[in-house]
């Protein structure tokens, strides 16, 4: 699912974005112009034209630069991305790709079919974002991963990181263990022992601390009610999240929210 598109020129020097979490995973194509990267801890990394820029939603990022210089920028959040490109790129916090001509020609295309679409509220346009996405994420993803590796990961990390990956996708369905177990084709005793092994934790508490995870996300980035984050996050209640949100951090996901603003 897309949670924004857009397209032109920035000028990241004269109007610089902070540095914030995003609630989707960011991918930015530079089409011209230079800026820089701004992280954290207050460095900065150059961007030149023609690099595409991936961010997973819990990296803090901003952007800056010369004043005198524009950016023509296309940027997508999606709320997803599938494996293994969530489980790599969270690794390495964010990956960077210089393109060759006919790879910023194709993605212009697809950026440009994905915003129309979008803008339109097409019902094509899940049809047209999932074309976008998997373009991105084999143009982006390592040149040794996509020539072949078979062990790049282990059958035991990609049982792991595809459970992962469903239960976030399907989270504010309240799914349980069984169900993401069935998912990946494995029993649920055998996807406990496989958690253990590849994360050192089981899989319920892994999948409440993405809970969790996302609720901070949704707590910081939207003005959505606890009831409908409760909902999205898959806990049982509005009353129940507040309770076991308060359980884990000691204050209310209202405090929470007022502290991280």
């Amino acid at each position: 699912m897309i949670l924004y598109w857009n397209e032109g020129k920035r000028w990241y020097g004269k109007n610089p974005i902070p540095v914030y979490r995003r609630v989707g995973w960011e991918f930015q194509l530079f089409l011209s112009g230079t800026c820089r990267l701004l992280k954290a801890d207050g460095s900065y990394v150059p961007v030149e034209p023609g690099t595409l820029w991936v961010f997973p939603p819990t990296t803090p990022h901003g952007w800056g630069g010369d004043p005198t210089s524009a950016c023509e920028i296309r940027v997508v959040h999606f709320a997803r991305v599938r494996e293994p490109l969530g489980e790599i790129c969270s690794r390495n916090r964010w990956l960077q790709r210089s393109l060759k001509e006919d790879q910023i020609k194709r993605l212009v295309t697809l950026f440009d079919e994905t915003g129309k679409a979008h803008q339109e509220n097409s019902s094509l346009l899940e049809l047209h974002a999932e074309r976008l996405l998997i373009e991105l994420s084999f143009i982006v993803l390592p040149d040794d991963l996509k020539v072949g590796k078979p062990n790049h990961l282990a059958y035991e990390e990609r049982i792991v990181f595809g459970a992962i990956s469903y239960f976030r996708d399907h989270m504010h369905e309240a799914v349980t263990i069984e169900q993401v177990a069935k998912a990946v084709s494995i029993s649920p005793s055998h996807l406990r022992r496989l958690f253990h092994k590849v994360k050192g934790v089981s899989p319920r508490r892994l999948f409440q601390e993405e809970r969790f995870h996302r609720a901070e996300e949704m707590l910081k980035e939207t003005n959505y009610t606890m009831n409908r984050i409760a909902i999205d996050c898959g806990f049982e209640s509005g009353s129940s999240f507040i309770r076991t949100f308060h359980r884990k951090y000691g204050m209310t996901p209202k405090d929470f929210r007022y502290t991280n603003r």
